[in-house]
């Protein structure tokens, strides 16, 4: 009886200890030998699959653990496949964490659309590689090169599906200032899209500027694609003279709306990580983040690639989204209203 109960006690105080055991895992323990999958919401060879690539790439030294990275690509509904997927689907652990398009998060808030299965506010949001100002271009054979010209002829714009910004911002744009932009659906990325305004398919499209400087930068020095409008809530250093949508908005409600549609520009390159990570994983991401945003080799690569990165950390971002989640319904409304979103 002693023994047996010696033994009982023994096992019961083992059985205790093992929670506290795994509870003690340091983030180093969880990650090393491990592998981290960058979920994109897009083709391959675009901006996002770039910056999703100059994370993994300097990232793993700024982890404990240093854990290897490899990309999976999800493109579908602008960026709502793979925000589903972090949110419902993808490994709670800290070995998934993804790059939305910029335009899912304005999208969740405008779109009643019962496909879109999360919560903003309840990712953990690890930071943004670079802010993106949106802009809509055209290429030269357009029948409009200008927004003025764009306010009297009809212009074609490609587009991949109504929760996408290539949807959403051209319909404001119509609003605001009065163009005649006819979006054009079921393109499946930016490269598609490209394709078909230089095949005369359509004669142009929206896009971010990181998108538009990596893609098309000879083009665009070369004149034969055009700037029309940018939106943004600042000027775009790069391109001051692009005029801006806030230009055209001649009244308050107007104003409001083109402030709300800009606000987006901050998610622009952004990592997210899904809902339910233990703390110290989220801390270890953001921490590693902020120091592979100022890695020399980083910086010497997008020097040479002629790109740039804010690098805008993520408790930042975290509050703006949370904020952008619990934005009044009744200008939601009436921005849904405006540009025929339902």
């Amino acid at each position: 009886m002693p023994r047996l109960l010696h033994a009982l006690c023994a096992t019961a105080a083992l059985a205790a200890a093992l929670p506290a055991v795994a509870a003690a895992e340091s983030v180093a323990d969880f990650y090393s030998g491990k592998t981290i999958t960058i979920a994109i919401g897009t083709e391959s060879g675009g901006a996002y699959d770039l910056y999703s690539r100059f994370f993994g790439q300097y990232a793993s030294k700024h982890i404990p653990g240093h854990p290897t990275f490899i990309y999976q690509y999800m493109p579908g509904s602008g960026g709502v496949k793979v925000a589903n997927y972090l949110y419902n689907a993808a490994p709670k652990d800290g070995t998934v964490i993804g790059m939305m398009e910029q335009g899912t998060p304005l999208a969740r808030v405008l779109r009643k659309d019962p496909g879109m299965k999360f919560d903003l506010g309840k990712f953990n949001w690890i930071g943004t590689m670079a802010q993106s100002y949106y802009i809509i271009a055209v290429w030269h054979t357009s029948p409009a090169t200008t927004i003025q010209e764009a306010q009297k002829k009809q212009v074609l714009l490609a587009a991949s599906g109504k929760g996408s910004t290539t949807y959403i911002y051209p319909a404001l744009v119509n609003y605001i200032a009065g163009t005649k932009f006819k979006v054009i659906l079921g393109y499946k990325g930016a490269p598609d899209m490209d394709l078909s305004y230089e095949r005369g398919e359509t004669n142009g499209r929206g896009g971010t500027m990181t998108a538009w400087n990596i893609r098309q930068r000879a083009k665009i020095d070369s004149g034969q694609i055009k700037f029309l409008v940018q939106i943004a809530p600042k000027r775009n250093p790069l391109w001051p003279d692009v005029p801006m949508l806030s230009d055209f908005a001649k009244t308050d409600e107007a104003r409001k709306i083109v402030e709300f549609m800009a606000a987006p520009s901050l998610v622009g390159t952004s990592l997210a990580a899904p809902p339910g990570l233990p703390a110290d994983r989220v801390a270890a991401l953001r921490k590693a983040f902020d120091e592979t945003l100022k890695d020399p080799q980083l910086l010497a690569e997008v020097k040479k690639r002629k790109v740039y990165v804010t690098g805008e950390p993520g408790t930042e971002l975290q509050d703006a989204m949370v904020k952008l989640a619990a934005t009044p319904q009744a200008l939601v409304e009436k921005v849904r209203d405006t540009i025929g979103i339902k």
